[in-house]
């Protein structure tokens, strides 16, 4: 990978990674978004001195290996970027969490305007370290040891929403105790019900249960992860190797069976692999099913409805515009925006989506936002609809990513206008929003935002 590629993907990670308080930056040094390759023997805070550096090329923060001088044990220092700090609350909870299979966080605090972590130090690497595994560990050590993780993150209310590969450790290198860690992501659940809402979800796209890309989720995000990464680690590889950004998002959005295990693993794994993939977070497999999985019990998995197939939609725009799918109803709604703006202002267009319970909730969600203009609200809808339609920025220029639409508006000045008034009534960060973009969307609107300031 470049230099260039790296830094790319690093503010891209960033950006989609960040759940932030605001920091006093009063007291911060001029230093790099990464701090990176401080020299040994550095204390951090009077207290923690550099041993090595584990990673300095994360999407949020740097990682060092350190000896606390006052305990003289070892421990990993996570310093953040700059401007990016987790929240307190879920921090203060995982403070007070003590488990054999859970990385523990020790302290928690700022140096020179940075945040910082303190957490165990842990010597046997991640899984990703050590991909590909046999069947054996991963029915023997892996699935029971990251289950009782989970299950104990879940009792105090806190949904990972980040596992993966690279997030689960080996105590040591003789690889027999699995720890889960890093919660740079993680929710803290709220309310009565069974779901969580959240505005914002920030989420790592190849292991993102479809109800992620909702808003509303639960628990269950944590056991799809699972699945994903079981594949991770059979096969050594992603699963979506080869696909885009956005061709990752759609697999997992479909309502039908389509990330299937390796032909060659046994129908015992098979059968896990296929329960925790269930696109339907209730009939996904949870707790008791597997711990029941790992008893050697037979576990039924769940059929696929047939109620969320799309073609028995049909919606009436006009007299003679009539679609039969959602993304020919994305098509007329582009060509006939007058006239779809009339229809999303009426809550008949908003129940026509009942039966398709996680777009409905998706649209719900666009609906309530703040959006700088129809046009903004109008966007996300059309793209939600029909995340694979090009993005039309004027008769005759269309994108089908970011960077595609960047390059249309560079083109001219007239194109160059179109993108700014799009850019500023909101029209384009809700497309990229619609399309799995978050972080970039985020990027262009603040951007907008400088430019309009000056």
């Amino acid at each position: 990978m470049s230099d260039h590629e790296r830094n790319k993907k690093e503010k891209t990670d960033r950006l989609a990674r960040q759940e932030t308080d605001s920091l006093d930056l009063s007291q911060e040094v001029q230093l790099k978004p990464s701090l990176g390759h401080l020299p040994q023997d550095t204390v951090i805070a009077d207290r923690y001195k550099i041993i090595k550096e584990i990673s300095t090329y994360g999407g949020e923060a740097d990682v060092f290996r350190c000896l606390d001088l006052q305990t003289q044990e070892e421990v990993a220092i996570k310093i953040y970027r700059a401007h990016i700090k987790p929240k307190q609350e879920l921090l203060e909870l995982l403070l007070s969490l003590d488990h054999d299979h859970i990385v523990k966080l020790l302290e928690f605090d700022t140096w020179h305007g940075r945040f910082f972590e303190v957490m165990k130090y842990i010597s046997g690497g991640t899984l990703a370290d050590n991909m590909p595994f046999s069947e054996g560990s991963i029915r023997k050590i892996i699935v029971p040891q990251v289950l009782a993780a989970i299950r104990h993150l879940h009792e105090h209310n806190i949904i990972h929403k980040d596992l993966k590969p690279t997030n689960i450790f080996f105590c040591d290198h003789s690889c027999s105790q699995v720890l889960v860690g890093d919660y740079g992501i993680s929710s803290i659940f709220r309310g009565d019900g069974s779901m969580h809402q959240s505005s914002s979800v920030k989420k790592t796209l190849e292991f993102a249960a479809p109800e992620l890309f909702t808003g509303v989720f639960g628990f269950q995000v944590d056991y799809y992860a699972l699945g994903i990464t079981l594949l991770f680690l059979l096969t050594g590889r992603s699963p979506f190797e080869g696909m885009s950004e956005h061709q990752i998002m759609h697999t997992h959005y479909q309502y039908e069976e389509n990330i299937f295990p390796p032909q060659s693993c046994s129908e015992q794994l098979k059968n896990l692999i296929r329960g925790l993939l269930h696109k339907n977070y209730k009939k996904r497999w949870g707790y008791e099913e597997v711990l029941k999985w790992l008893k050697g019990e037979s576990v039924p998995i769940a059929s696929y409805e047939k109620v969320q197939q799309q073609s028995t939609f049909n919606y009436r725009l006009s007299e003679d515009l009539v679609a039969h799918s959602f993304q020919e109803l994305a098509e007329m709604m582009l060509e006939n925006q007058e006239l779809a703006l009339k229809h999303i202002k009426r809550q008949h267009f908003f129940e026509a989506f009942h039966h398709y319970q996680d777009l409905a909730a998706r649209l719900y969600d666009i609906r309530d936002k703040n959006h700088p203009s129809e046009r903004s609200l109008l966007s996300g809808i059309i793209y939600t609809l029909a995340p694979d339609l090009p993005y039309k920025l004027m008769e005759g220029f269309e994108a089908s990513t970011p960077g595609e639409l960047a390059r249309i508006i560079d083109l001219n000045r007239q194109t160059w206008e179109k993108g700014k008034e799009q850019l500023f009534n909101g029209s384009i960060p809700a497309w990229l929003r619609a399309i799995g973009y978050e972080e970039i969307a985020n990027a262009w609107e603040e951007e907008a935002h400088k430019y309009k300031r000056n």
